[in-house]
């Protein structure tokens, strides 16, 4: 092993563990936790999903999920097609129109921690 994948297996090995015990630990957790009832079952899940309430609230998720899928890939084709067939100049603007949203974003929440 060369010094330079001791140097990268030592900067990963820190960033997995806290990944694990920050993110996969407290995961294992709730999915554990969920089992419990006082005791050990399926009874939770059974009565979550034999609900009506729930049945629509996982109907409707799926069905906002499906459209957005849909129109999100339809939307980008378009905009893609259309940015590639563009001249430079105009691909430039119509690309700094397309990222302003996720900058703005990032500037929000930036200004947000400044209050």
């Amino acid at each position: 092993m060369s010094s330079f994948q001791r140097w990268a297996f030592g900067l990963t090995v820190p960033a997995a563990l806290l990944t694990i015990c920050l993110y996969v630990v407290p995961i294992l957790q709730v999915l554990a936790l969920s089992f419990t009832e006082p005791t050990f079952g399926f009874g939770n899940y059974v009565e979550m999903f034999g609900s009506a309430a729930i049945g629509r609230v996982v109907r409707t998720t799926m069905i906002v999920s499906a459209v957005t899928t849909v129109l999100t890939i339809v939307v980008s084709y378009v905009v893609a097609f259309a940015l590639v067939h563009m001249r430079p100049a105009a691909r430039r603007v119509a690309l700094f129109m397309v990222m302003v949203p996720f900058w703005v974003s990032v500037l929000v929440r930036a200004f947000a921690w400044i209050t």
